[in-house]
């Protein structure tokens, strides 16, 4: 019985995917470990998104009362930094030109990265437990960092899928969901 175990925790091991690979920062902070691959594939998936829409026509708004294409992306952006910063960080939010007029397609994408790459930095700097650390969410919804974390997530998600219309409705086809 032992010996069965030991050969299947061995061959686990061996061949986990790619990427998989626990850090010492993970192991002390469980939170990370569950969230660190949902948060790669969901910002992952929102740059492939923003990479397919050509940079003519990042200025799309199917109407003038929504979102560009481009302020749907900054939006995003603010949205994770002031979150990330405010009530992960517990700290002030960094001075950002967030405005989406006058950028480059590439400059988007960067300041995207580098949003999704704060929150990477933030949720393996938790120590154990913090996580759980009460938050007051505008001055009106009590709730936790973890929370907060999936709440940046879910709204990446939510202008994630808008974004997908915009293409669509430019006959570009989006590239595949990559959720699981």
């Amino acid at each position: 019985m032992k010996r069965t175990f030991l050969v299947a925790l061995i061959l686990s091991v061996l061949f986990l995917p790619e990427g998989f690979a626990q850090t010492e920062i993970a192991l002390e902070n469980e939170f990370a470990d569950d969230f660190y691959p949902v948060w790669q594939r969901a910002g992952e998936y929102l740059l492939e998104v923003a990479e397919a829409m050509p940079a003519e026509l990042y200025a799309y708004q199917p109407t003038e009362e929504i979102f560009t294409f481009a302020e749907q992306l900054m939006h995003t952006a603010a949205n994770i930094y002031f979150l990330n910063a405010t009530y992960i960080q517990d700290e002030d939010m960094a001075d950002f030109d967030l405005e989406a007029e006058g950028k480059s397609k590439e400059e988007i994408m960067q300041i995207l990265r580098e949003a999704i790459a704060t929150v990477d930095t933030s949720y393996h700097a938790l120590a154990a437990g913090e996580e759980n650390e009460p938050v007051n969410l505008f001055n009106r919804i009590e709730t936790n960092k973890k929370r907060v974390l999936m709440l940046m997530r879910d709204h990446m998600t939510h202008h994630r899928g808008q974004l997908v219309i915009y293409l669509r409705m430019n006959g570009i086809q989006p590239p595949a969901y990559v959720g699981w």
